[in-house]
């Protein structure tokens, strides 16, 4: 019986997913570098976010994340514990409009990925959320855009945006910085 009730508890242990939350992650004179980083970026069309062939039709707009800004960040990932032990693999700035069409994806295993909302100012009508999904397809979780929040996920959660409605700003900013485990053995 004891086996049983153990079993059970570590096949939900494994499928739970992380999701932590920070508001007023960053300073605002960090958050308003970033937004002009934002707003002043070279966006290239193509990051795709599903692998399924019949969705490569509606690209996204992405500009890669300098390298050396990720030091300067590094100060504000030290303190999340979710973090611990992992290494940045890349950042991007991902820009959506009213009328982007996004798809459920994940970032795959092994994996954490650290999501910020760029936008000054966002209000609860503008919509913009981020959908997480459980086993089923179901939406499981939503996560309010915020400005200044930054939310810490595994990379393997399905999950996707809800379009910002047409009353809102024109873009939608998020940073999202990859991260994955050290290999131990790289010297």
């Amino acid at each position: 019986m004891l086996n049983l009730i153990l079993d059970t508890c570590l096949r939900m242990c494994y499928n739970m997913r992380m999701i932590k939350i920070y508001d007023n992650f960053m300073t605002q004179d960090e958050l308003s570098t970033l937004y002009s980083l934002a707003v002043t970026g070279n966006y290239s069309i193509g990051w795709d976010d599903t692998s399924t062939i019949e969705n490569r039709q509606y690209p996204c707009l992405y500009m890669e994340f300098p390298k050396i800004e990720w030091a300067e960040l590094q100060q504000y990932f030290d303190n999340c514990p979710e973090l611990a032990g992992l290494e940045v693999q890349k950042g991007v700035v991902n820009l959506t409009t009213p009328s982007s069409i996004n798809f459920r994806h994940t970032h795959g295993k092994d994996s954490r990925v650290f999501l910020y909302y760029l936008n000054p100012e966002w209000r609860e009508e503008w919509y913009g959320e981020t959908i997480f999904y459980g086993d089923k397809g179901e939406d499981n979780r939503v996560i309010s855009y915020e400005p200044n929040r930054a939310v810490i996920f595994d990379g393997h959660h399905p999950h996707s945006i809800r379009p910002a409605s047409h009353i809102a700003p024109s873009y939608r900013f998020t940073l999202s910085i990859f991260f994955e485990l050290q290999d131990k053995n790289s010297s």
